[in-house]
């Protein structure tokens, strides 16, 4: 390394002869000499801080070179713009400083790391209402770039050893090089799959995802398990209206990070199961692939029907990189058959792209959060905003059509975090002081406030089902709730139950219950819990509305398999994939064959 000295630096610059004096080379461990030494050494010890963030914990050798490769070109190319070897070196460290500060918040949270796709999802309204709504984080994160900014800024006021334009470029193509291999070298992250996330490490997911993203984002979508013929073609089947009998209205109600208790033993009073386990109706347990947040991982599966691991590692990004590809799905079905379809979002319709993929399905009406709505924090909306706001709707419809309608409902209320006091509720005196003397303590804080936003859960839905009966006495409803994922805090009593993390977190439920109705019967899946991708198929049956041959021949599978999907190695699955393709039904680039794979397992 050689240069000159930066004369933007302020105090002496080194090198310099003094006044009056002539100037000759400098003997051996001159200045110059002195000052090379010197930021070799700060580089050093950089690196030396590098290192312990880099490695503490990493369990596997792959992961240890992705995370060193991006670090180098990400030091590489800093060098090559700046030409500041110390300032450089600083930034980078502080850079990965405030990686593993944020990644340890958030996994401490959601229970997975900061990864780069992170950056794409949290921007406009989702960036501010996560920081006000995860406290811990957006302290960490804060306190992280003030330091970077300040040390950063420390660095700028002294004077700095620069490098040549030769090594600049020679620094341009080693980060080049380094992001080629780093695209070889990473790792897909499976979303499902809870090893794959625990590298042991802060930084390795985040490397891992950087060239990662780009591909998950913009690269080829494959499509799994597709077998060698499709479905023949076939009337509808299975229970139907006659077409003298008026359909009735659907609702379909996403209770953010809603679960029974009683899944992993938690205490609860008798209302509360019967919540999830109406008496009149349908009701069960579901299997998701998230946990502590994805819900649009889970919405993915309900409006389309397929299970979100059939796309491999795409799995997280679907309602971007599958908008107006998805042909076939509980909304277009329902507009085939004279409905009027909305959507009532908890969120705006930017974030995630709900707005896109649900308007790409088919959707009539998409309604997103606005400032209108807010009220304070936006996650802290309960959940008869957004019930009224769909009664609204059907009233508006009603001034001018009978046609039925159909809403899919997205409510934010039971959002976490858990245990820091910020979802707040009044009333239910019965069942806090209940709470309150059952599981008393700081350990159960998380529990305990869970257990008091349910009861405005319940209390909001049972409110619904009266207001809709008042409203429309002469119409009937179906009323379909199903929790999206867990809240993070269940993983800690997951463990301390003792119980197999894959099979207790990532389990809510469902329940589908008749307004001036009864539910249609429906198939059966056995006594295990129900895979998400079935839940529209078997609401089409609770309805009992006309089936074409691709529900119909889902509800024969989740008979066959027992509710299962992916696990499923039934070759009509492949059928079912290879109609959707065939069909036009499902616009993908690539396709698996299902005899290449094993059942439940993913291609990377």
């Amino acid at each position: 390394m050689s240069g000159g000295p930066d004369k933007t630096g302020s105090g002496p610059t080194v090198g310099t002869a003094p006044s009056g004096h002539s100037h000759s080379a400098p003997a051996s461990g001159g200045p110059e000499t002195r000052s090379l030494v010197r930021v070799l050494l700060e580089v050093g010890i950089w690196t030396a801080l590098l290192a312990l963030l880099l490695f503490w914990g990493e369990a596997e050798f792959a992961y240890r070179k992705s995370t060193l490769l991006f670090v180098a070109a990400v030091f590489l190319g800093g060098l090559c713009l700046s030409g500041r070897p110390r300032a450089t070196a600083a930034v980078t460290a502080m850079m990965v400083g405030l990686i593993a500060t944020v990644s340890a918040a958030k996994t401490y949270y959601l229970g997975v790391p900061f990864v780069f796709a992170d950056l794409f999802y949290l921007t406009g309204e989702a960036l501010w209402t996560t920081l006000a709504q995860y406290t811990a984080l957006s302290v960490a994160g804060g306190i992280g770039f003030v330091v970077m900014a300040a040390v950063t800024a420390w660095i700028a006021t002294r004077p700095a050893y620069t490098i040549t334009p030769l090594f600049r470029v020679c620094c341009l193509v080693a980060a080049g090089a380094m992001t080629w291999q780093l695209q070889d070298a990473a790792k897909p992250i499976l979303w499902w799959d809870p090893d794959a996330t625990r590298t042991g490490g802060l930084v390795s997911p985040f490397a891992n995802s950087v060239t990662g993203v780009v591909h998950n984002m913009h690269g080829t979508i494959r499509f799994q398990d597709v077998g060698p013929d499709g479905l023949e073609p076939a009337p509808a089947a299975g229970d139907s209206v006659g077409a003298h009998d008026r359909r009735p209205d659907v609702f379909m109600i996403l209770q953010e990070s809603v679960f029974d208790p009683d899944i992993l033993g938690l205490p609860a009073q008798p209302h509360v199961g019967q919540h999830f386990e109406p008496a009149d109706g349908v009701s069960g347990r579901l299997n998701v692939t998230v946990h502590g947040g994805g819900t649009w991982v889970s919405e993915f599966a309900v409006s389309t029907g397929i299970d979100p691991r059939a796309f491999g590692d795409k799995a997280y990004y679907l309602p971007v990189v599958m908008e107006g590809r998805v042909r076939h799905s509980l909304i277009s079905h329902l507009n085939d058959l004279g409905y009027e379809t909305i959507v009532v979002y908890c969120m705006q319709e930017g974030f995630m792209n709900a707005g896109g993929h649900y308007r790409g399905l088919g959707v009539d009406l998409f309604d997103g959060s606005t400032l209108e709505h807010v009220t304070g924090i936006v996650w802290s909306e309960p959940d008869r905003v957004f019930y009224d706001r769909t009664l609204d709707h059907i009233d508006r419809i009603r001034k001018t059509s009978d046609k039925p309608v159909f809403v899919l409902i997205a409510t934010i209320f039971n959002h976490g975090p858990h245990g820091e006091g910020i979802g707040v509720v009044e009333g239910h005196d019965a069942a806090r002081s209940w709470i309150e003397q059952t599981l008393p303590g700081r350990r159960h804080a998380a529990y305990r406030e869970y257990y008091m936003l349910l009861q405005d859960n319940i209390a909001d839905y049972e409110r619904l089902k009266a207001e809709y009966r008042d409203r429309f006495p002469e119409r009937s409803a179906l009323v379909v709730k199903f929790g999206d994922h867990q809240p993070q805090f269940t993983k800690d009593h997951a463990a301390q139950a003792g119980l197999d993390e894959k099979d207790a977190i990532y389990t809510t439920g469902f329940s589908m219950e008749g307004v001036n109705r009864k539910v249609a019967p429906v198939p059966d899946w056995g006594e295990g819990a129900l895979d998400i991708p079935y839940l529209p198929a078997l609401v089409i049956a609770a309805a009992g509305l006309e089936r074409d041959p691709l529900f119909a021949a889902r509800l024969d599978l989740m008979e066959r398999c027992r509710g299962l999907y992916q696990a499923c190695d039934d070759p009509l699955k492949g059928r079912i994939h290879r109609t959707l393709v065939d069909q036009g039904f499902l616009d993908v680039d690539e396709i698996v064959p299902q005899d290449v794979r094993s059942a439940g397992r993913s291609v990377d």
